[in-house]
């Protein structure tokens, strides 16, 4: 209990800090929810794999296939663990909703976000 944590970034609370408010759930008013929406989704994303549009559903299903055995392998788990790396995993389906959700941010909510934020053009 060095530092007090005030607001988490994500769309779901970290495991170990449940009591630490979500900033997207202090948001009420609906244009600011929307920027605190984008500001939120490269947390909730994370690192993830992207492919093209291109690629085949039947390539997409046994990429998201292996995708979800290994995070479940006990040997990768074990891995991970040696080096402290924390997995968190999200399905393909859960990531794809996210895109879409960042993909329809109206361009208002895009450019009020980068103004509030000092991002450059």
């Amino acid at each position: 209990k060095k530092i007090n944590i005030l607001v988490q970034i994500g769309f779901k609370s970290e495991p170990e800090i449940t009591q630490v408010p979500l900033l997207i759930d202090l948001v009420e008013n609906p244009p600011e929810k929307q920027i605190v929406t984008v500001v939120t989704l490269p947390t909730a994303l994370g690192y993830t794999n992207w492919l093209a549009p291109e690629v085949p559903a039947s390539r997409m299903k046994l990429l998201r296939a292996a995708y979800d055995a290994t995070m479940q392998d006990k040997a990768f788990l074990a891995e991970a663990a040696k080096h402290a790396m924390m997995i968190r995993p999200q399905s393909g389906a859960e990531i794809e909703a996210l895109i879409k959700q960042a993909a329809a941010v109206p361009k208002p909510v895009l450019e009020r976000t980068a103004q509030l934020l000092g991002w450059q053009k």
